[in-house]
């Protein structure tokens, strides 16, 4: 299949188990069979279906989000995937990668968290830019 214009907009997140990830991202409508592909070339070799969907009205803009949850992974291990769907007509995002939480329990990891602002409420924006450019927080 072809990847789609835009951004996939994906989201990972570490699931309850060492053996597990989420995959969540979005479609401009609702599809049938959401699914993500991966594997731990980039040949990927499994797939699982969406198990959740919600559909999104903002600011005139609808959006279909959708997760999977990839298990079972081996710790530490690198794994390729990547999102889409089968009908109407194949649409895949680009081969993206990640690597599953290591099972340790000394394991600190570096994050960083940012936020998506919105495309009609971005309130807060002008207080949070004067705040990073003072330094002060």
């Amino acid at each position: 299949g072809t990847a789609t214009a835009g951004s996939w907009q994906r989201h990972l997140s570490y699931g309850q188990t060492f053996e597990t990830m989420m995959v969540m991202w979005v479609t401009p409508e609702k599809v049938d069979k959401p699914l993500c592909a991966f594997g731990p070339t980039q040949a990927l070799g499994a797939s699982v279906v969406a198990s959740s969907e919600k559909i999104w009205q903002i600011g005139g803009i609808s959006e279909v989000s959708h997760a999977c949850e990839l298990s079972p992974l081996v710790p530490g291990q690198r794994y390729y995937y990547k999102v889409g769907y089968k009908s109407p007509a194949p649409r895949w995002s680009d081969t993206a990668s990640f690597v599953a939480r290591p099972n340790v329990t000394d394991w600190t990891p570096t994050i960083i968290v940012f936020g998506d602002l919105g495309v009609e409420n971005g309130v807060s924006l002008a207080r949070l830019e004067a705040e990073a450019a003072s330094g002060t927080n």
